[in-house]
């Protein structure tokens, strides 16, 4: 399966990034605050609403031209075991896992490089 990493610019709140996972009618969505050191620690995601699969491709305005979105990564998804699964893109890159954590959130956690 195929994920984007999109940045989304909004003057109507804070700018961060959409991690979107392709499923078969949707994208699974989570959003991102920073990238930073992403594949050096955990960082705490949200799981927001499920976007169209069109974002898999779209880079423009959103929202009625309130804001922006530009993909910053893309590749492949492979689920692996339990939560793991392996990123191929060029800033997501190796294993990480997607867990619950607390208050409905999710931990994005890199497992390895490889």
């Amino acid at each position: 399966m195929r994920f984007v990493l999109i940045e989304h610019k909004c003057p109507y709140t804070n700018d961060h990034f959409d991690l979107m996972l392709e499923r078969k009618d949707h994208l699974e969505t989570y959003r991102l605050e920073e990238l930073g050191d992403l594949g050096q620690r955990a960082r705490t995601i949200a799981k927001i609403k499920d976007h169209d699969k069109k974002f898999l491709t779209y880079e423009g305005p959103v929202n009625k031209g309130k804001g922006y979105a530009a993909r910053a990564d893309e590749g492949e998804c492979t689920p692996l075991s339990g939560e793991n699964f392996r990123f191929e893109g060029r800033i997501l890159s190796g294993i990480f896992r997607i867990s619950p954590a607390e208050d409905e959130n999710y931990l994005l956690e890199p497992v390895s490089k490889a």
